[in-house]
């Protein structure tokens, strides 16, 4: 794993503060603990999906990707769907990728960290455009992280069950409610749930 002074600046343009396993052992030590779950349930792509418009997945999805790569000792992408965070669209590497088979482009934060955001705005909220990402572009990857956030709005979510291998909900301490949470994992096939990640 590289030092985590490779990638900080990257992570601070994004306006992200990246995690210092050291520092906050405590906090790594949890992540590393869903990471594993993934890793050992078989999950390579999972989808993140907030519990309400409140909640910023990017941040998590980074951090949890930092945690996977540690875990699975191989490359993770994070998926930027729908272009929640603008400052992923800015985002250049010397090895950036453009595919398009996929329409997606591939920004490499490091050797083992890349992320993935569509090339035009029209490949954004579209189903398809994310079905043909994951056809074309997971070779390479250990797991993929993929960002859900809006597509619940127009019910798309319950479309994309199939194309993923696994769901974890994100919500926030003391703000997100018990009801919200299982009507979600109720609304879930089961197995497809692998957890509840609460953030802030």
């Amino acid at each position: 794993m590289q030092d985590v002074s490779d990638i900080e600046d990257p992570m601070r343009t994004l306006g992200i503060e990246r995690l210092d396993p050291d520092a906050s052992p405590e906090l790594y030590a949890e992540l590393y603990r869903v990471a594993r779950r993934v890793r050992e349930a078989g999950r390579a792509v999972v989808g993140l999906l907030p519990t309400g418009s409140d909640v910023a997945v990017v941040p998590l999805a980074l951090e949890l990707a930092f945690a996977l790569a540690d875990a699975c000792e191989g490359a993770v992408a994070v998926v930027d769907a729908n272009t929640r965070w603008p400052a992923l669209q800015q985002m250049r590497s010397p090895k950036d990728e453009r595919s398009k088979k996929s329409g997606f482009r591939t920004t490499w934060l490091a050797s083992f960290l890349a992320i993935m955001t569509p090339i035009e705005a029209s490949e954004a909220m579209a189903l398809d455009g994310l079905d043909r990402l994951l056809m074309h572009e997971t070779q390479g990857f250990t797991h993929m992280l993929v960002d859900l956030t809006g597509f619940e709005r127009h019910g798309e979510h319950w479309g994309m069950l199939d194309a993923i291998d696994g769901v974890l909900l994100v919500g926030h301490p003391g703000a997100t409610r018990e009801d919200e949470i299982l009507r979600l994992h109720n609304d879930m096939p089961p197995g497809k749930i692998l957890g509840v990640i609460l953030v802030g």
